[in-house]
């Protein structure tokens, strides 16, 4: 539940992202109710060119999601659905459209009953830029640490290594229960900075099949 509550919160304010076990109908209802519109849209946005943006956006279908810029690809899971947050189908406006149109970027969700991965690209924030991806998932542990113990929450947690798309990367791991089912879930945060955006990609499931939805992403 704590991961769910401060998941959808962080979506919000394109913060880290989110875990992948709130639906995608009360996530729209979150980003809805933010104005966006107010937010200043990132000199990295404004001057990237067209050729730029077609890579950053990527492409979407029915079975896949790939990214030149990042090259990242997400296959739909089995049994599941692979979908853009904001638009239908397998349609996708560019990246710097999304910004103007004061949607934040391009979010990608990947899901099943059993888990799910979400994927966010943005312009980097200050925070991100210039620093390597073990600093930035040290400070996601201890920000997680800080919201466990304000709540009087337990999870196990913390930094580990994960192999994503065949590389390791330094990854936030968490493992919780839910208050509400006893369900276990298990639930990973990455982010990649690579000029002036950023990728942060989170993955959540049965700790049982966990490494399945790992699985679905590869190099592009």
């Amino acid at each position: 539940m704590k991961t769910r509550i401060i998941s959808l919160l962080l979506i919000g304010v394109l913060a880290v992202s989110l875990a992948g076990c709130g639906d995608v109908g009360v996530a729209q209802t979150v980003i809805e109710e933010e104005e966006f519109s107010q937010m200043p849209i990132p000199d990295a946005v404004t001057y990237i060119s067209e050729e730029d943006d077609k890579a950053l956006t990527g492409t979407l279908t029915e079975d896949y999601y790939i990214n030149p810029y990042f090259g990242i690809q997400l296959n739909k899971a089995e049994g599941g659905t692979i979908s853009s947050l904001f638009d239908e189908g397998t349609e996708l406006a560019l990246l710097s459209k999304t910004y103007l149109d004061g949607n934040c970027g391009i979010y990608i969700y990947d899901t099943t009953d059993d888990g799910n991965v979400y994927m966010s690209i943005a312009a980097a924030g200050t925070d991100e830029k210039g620093k390597t991806e073990e600093q930035l998932m040290e400070e996601k542990a201890a920000f997680e640490q800080s919201i466990n113990e304000s709540m009087e929450y337990e999870a196990d947690c913390g930094v580990e290594t994960l192999k994503v798309a065949g590389e390791d990367h330094p990854a936030y791991i968490e493992k919780y229960t839910d208050e509400e089912t006893g369900k276990v879930s298990k639930y990973a945060n990455l982010t990649f900075v690579k000029g002036d955006f950023v990728l942060h990609l989170s993955i959540s499931g049965n700790p049982d099949n966990f490494d399945d939805f790992v699985a679905l992403l590869e190099k592009y």
